[in-house]
């Protein structure tokens, strides 16, 4: 195209060019340039301009890849963008927040579709916390159920601050919304275990108690506070020598005391 140009005599305007160069990457060069006459109309050649704009593309390349690299980031740890000016009809979210509510890539909420999208007993505490964040800038940081276009519930970390402008006055909020269902129902799950673990230990007919490396008592059942006549405030924290101090126990101590060292 640009050899058409130059036969037909006819000017050009910013023709890209990359120049190699060993060791030191390319250069990217932008040309202009436009034909010259002599007083007879005869062709004599061209003139021009030539701009290297390396340092720009080098920059372009990379926000590119950085705004590539932090999508990715978005998609893998399910965090998205949302954004709204005070008076504006709709809320902006971004294409990860679309994802997070199984919503269509691009769709704007109204306000009150955004806190719809929240489980009942979390609508009104949202409502409140957004309109304080409009009203006097007030930033949050809340975890709360929600409930997808799909019907699917689900555990967020929703985040906002405000933006202000010359007289002080809330323009814009701005935030974040991170899908934390999966860490929630794994917490969910530890303290399900751990109620049940204690559960089945405090109904043991046996003493059972736990210590620490420093041979202090981390946990005490109900039966070994029965045995040693002691509440269970009296034990967590004091040293086992300090509750079995009977010298026949020398072999007991030592059989924990080698447990430790063979772990």
């Amino acid at each position: 195209e640009h050899r058409a140009l130059i036969e037909a005599r006819q000017p050009f305007y910013d023709l890209q060019c990359i120049r190699l160069r060993d060791g030191t990457g390319p250069m990217y060069l932008s040309s202009s340039g436009e034909p010259v006459f002599d007083e007879e109309g005869r062709y004599t050649g061209y003139r021009g301009t030539t701009r290297d704009y390396t340092a720009e593309k080098r920059a372009e390349e990379h926000l590119r890849d950085t705004q590539a690299l932090l999508q990715m980031a978005a998609q893998m740890g399910r965090l998205g963008g949302w954004a709204y000016t005070v008076g504006a009809a709709t809320v902006t979210w971004s294409d990860e927040v679309c994802a997070i509510y199984e919503a269509p890539s691009g769709f704007a909420p109204t306000p009150e579709q955004v806190v719809g999208f929240f489980a009942p007993e979390s609508q009104e505490n949202m409502r409140h916390i957004m309109t304080m964040c409009l009203e006097n800038g007030s930033p949050f940081d809340v975890e709360a159920k929600a409930i997808t276009s799909k019907g699917r519930e689900l555990w967020l970390r929703v985040i906002g601050e405000a933006e202000w402008d010359e007289q002080g006055r809330v323009l814009r909020i701005r935030g974040a919304c991170q899908d934390i269902t999966d860490s929630k129902q794994a917490a969910e799950e530890s303290r399900r275990m751990a109620d049940q673990l204690t559960t089945t230990l405090e109904s043991l007919t046996d003493g059972f108690f736990t210590i620490d490396r420093e041979w202090r008592i981390t946990y005490a059942n109900a039966e070994i506070q029965r045995m040693v006549r002691r509440h269970r405030a009296e034990l967590l924290g004091r040293r086992l020598t300090e509750v079995f101090v009977d010298p026949s126990a020398a072999s007991f101590h030592r059989h924990y005391k080698r447990a430790f060292q063979d772990n």
